[in-house]
Parts: structure tokens; sequence; C-alpha cells
């Protein structure tokens, strides 16, 4: 799990007095950080610049696809860290490059990223349904072996043809799988 830093906890404390100041129930972003930049919480210093543009390199190129010969549409480059002495690397593989353990360890990143994230969402869900729903509560799967499926559904009948006649949703072809995506609903008594 990422480390919160100083800053991030002046972010977090100028947020809670701009809502109380402002009177707003939720933050935009863009008047958020023009509130404080006008107040003076917050200024530009060139090595957040620098991670600000590597962070924007890095998810213009993890968002490159090609189609393989199986008609699939697959991530161009992959990342992973690197120590050389002192120094840690940032590496960006194109997908013909990369080796079969740099490829492991850059799934294994991306799969943490993953678990790190289911492990949030749980937790933020557990503490709605506690402490602020005051509905049904919100049932949430994990297991994605039917989005994954239906995704590959969907991928496959976008390919084979764009016909109006396949563009309806998955859910309404003979033997469509079942619930995937709409995992998430209330729970039923």
């Amino acid at each position: 799990m990422k480390q919160v830093t100083q800053r991030d906890r002046f972010i977090q404390r100028f947020a809670r007095e701009y809502m109380k100041t402002s009177g707003v129930e939720s933050i935009d972003l863009n008047v958020f950080v023009q509130w404080l930049l006008e107040n003076g919480h917050l200024e530009a210093d060139p090595k957040r610049i620098r991670r600000l543009l590597r962070e924007d390199v890095s998810h213009a190129l993890s968002e490159e696809r090609f189609t393989d010969p199986d008609l699939r549409r697959v991530r161009k480059y992959h990342f992973l860290t690197r120590k050389r002495g002192k120094q840690q690397l940032s590496l960006c593989f194109p997908m013909e490059n990369i080796s079969r353990k740099d490829m492991i360890v850059s799934l294994q990143i991306r799969r943490s990223g993953l678990v790190s994230r289911a492990i949030q969402m749980q937790t933020d869900l557990d503490h709605f349904n506690k402490f602020v729903n005051k509905g049904e509560a919100i049932q949430l799967s994990f297991d994605l072996t039917n989005d994954i499926k239906e995704a590959e559904v969907d991928e496959a009948i976008s390919q084979s043809s764009s016909s109006s006649e396949h563009s309806r949703p998955s859910s309404q072809w003979p033997g469509a799988l079942p619930e995937s995506a709409s995992s998430l609903a209330p729970s039923r008594p």
C-alpha cells in the first residue's frame, strides 16, 4: 500500500477545510486545486512536475494496444522497476522485447495492484454498509471469472461483425453468460 506523505496529509487537511468553508458536500477537483493555488496552499515543484509528466508518459504507453494473430487486443508496453546500485529504474519494455523473467515481474506488479485495490474496495464497502448505508447492504463479488468471459465474448462478437444485429448487449444473446459486470447488486434476503 502506498505510504501517506506529509504533503498528502496537508492536502487532506485542506480538503476538509475547503469543504467546511465552502459548504460543499463533494469536491470538484478542478475547483479545489484552483482554491489551493489561490490560497497559497499548493505550489508547483519541479520534481513533482517531472513525476507527473512521467506518469502521463506511463499512462499513454500503458494504453497502447496491438491486434495479435488471434485478433486479441494486447497491451504493447510492460513496466517494471529494477535497482541499479542505489538508483531505482522505471523500465518500459515493448512486448516483442520483454524477457519471460521480466514479463513475470511485470505481471506480478500489476496483480499486486489489483489485490491492493480489491482490499481497499472491500474495506470501503464494509465501512459504508456498517456506518453509512441506510438501505440493504451492498454485496460485491471479487470473482471476476464471468466478467472476463463476458468481455472475451463481447470482443469476439465486435471483431466478427459490425452489423447492427451483432451490436446488441451480450446479455441478449442466446446462451449468454450470466450476470458478471452487474455483480454489484443489493443482497437478497
